[in-house]
């Protein structure tokens, strides 16, 4: 462990310096903010209006987009604005959805006339119940990335099967803030058998929340972790905080290494890829964690994960720095984090 961190540190350097991947595409002007009662979908006529067969669609060229290498697919963006499960929902609380991403030839295009098929990736989707006020930001993570050149078409097509039988209720998330490129909706039940335009059916202002999460082909971005703290408990003298790891390739292997002993110099001052452990066994011991403890050790599953909710006692300081370990090797790693309760 002790070679394999002083001789990565270089080759660490160099790999952070080369690394082309910010953000995901985005044809949405405000990504993040869901608008309640904003989505329009095949729905029953009456309350509670579940949801029949809906396919909600998105096209990305990625040199249209700013990007002119090749990139993989490694995640898809979306959000619910509201998700609710029939009784008989098994797992309770949760129903089924599909991502399918197909890829359309810019020379002769089939989209939108029809869906370019079969698609080259399907992933499925478990939704959770979601509250009827605020929605939820998510992402899903493709197990096979697609990998996709500059001027070919990704069309990306969040799928939601038939839920009026279990009584599924489902509306993806959407504002009316902007979009740069069209939203569209195809659903045979309710007359757009093809992939249509929200405005061509007279609901301009349906801007989908549906993005494109990539790595540049051959590079691997460096992982990121934050805390998000609540309000300190002065009856328990802890406060509450979860770990949020992000700009993860699904498929690697990640540490979150963390030390109580802050370095002398500042986060980032220390021997081991900037941390400081008087006791070198006390990195050691954190090295052997067993593999599938989030957010210890884990292979991800998603490009952004985070951990249910801890509580650690009001005061307390470290220092964290979440480390890509795939394959025995040093891909890349976090700056160091400091974190006070």
């Amino acid at each position: 462990m002790r070679n394999l961190l002083f001789s990565s540190l270089v080759v660490l350097t160099l790999a952070v310096a080369v690394v082309a991947q910010t953000s995901p595409m985005s044809q949405s002007t405000d990504n993040t903010t869901i608008t309640a009662g904003n989505t329009v979908a095949c729905v029953t006529t009456a309350a509670p209006q579940y949801h029949a067969v809906n396919s909600f669609i998105r096209a990305y060229t990625p040199s249209a987009e700013g990007i002119n290498f090749p990139i993989d697919v490694t995640c898809i963006g979306f959000g619910l604005e509201y998700a609710l499960a029939g009784a008989a929902a098994n797992p309770v609380g949760t129903q089924p959805a599909t991502i399918n991403l197909y890829i359309d030839d810019p020379a002769a295009p089939v989209f939108p006339g029809a869906l370019p098929g079969p698609p080259v990736a399907t992933q499925a989707v478990v939704l959770n119940d979601t509250p009827a006020t605020g929605g939820v930001l998510l992402t899903q993570g493709i197990t096979t990335p697609v990998t996709i050149t500059p001027n070919q078409i990704l069309i990306v097509e969040f799928f939601l099967p038939d839920g009026i039988a279990p009584q599924n209720i489902a509306f993806v998330a959407s504002n009316a803030a902007g979009e740069t490129a069209p939203s569209y909706l195809m659903s045979a039940g309710c007359g757009t058998p093809t992939p249509t335009p929200y405005a061509a059916i007279g609901f301009p202002t349906v801007n989908l929340i549906l993005d494109v999460h990539w790595n540049q082909t051959g590079l691997t971005p460096p992982p990121a972790v934050t805390f998000n703290l609540g309000t300190p408990n002065a009856t328990t003298g802890e406060t509450p905080f979860t770990v949020v790891n992000d700009q993860l390739t699904p498929g690697n292997e990640y540490f979150n290494f963390y030390s109580f002993s802050l370095c002398p110099g500042g986060p980032g001052t220390g021997p081991y890829l900037g941390m400081c452990y008087p006791n070198f066994n006390d990195l050691v011991t954190q090295f052997q964690t067993p593999l599938g403890i989030f957010p210890l050790h884990w292979i991800a599953d998603n490009c952004r994960m985070e951990s249910p909710e801890y509580s650690f006692p009001t005061g307390l300081a470290f220092e964290v720095i979440c480390v890509d370990l795939t394959g025995g090797q040093l891909v890349g790693n976090s700056q160091v984090v400091f974190v006070q309760f």
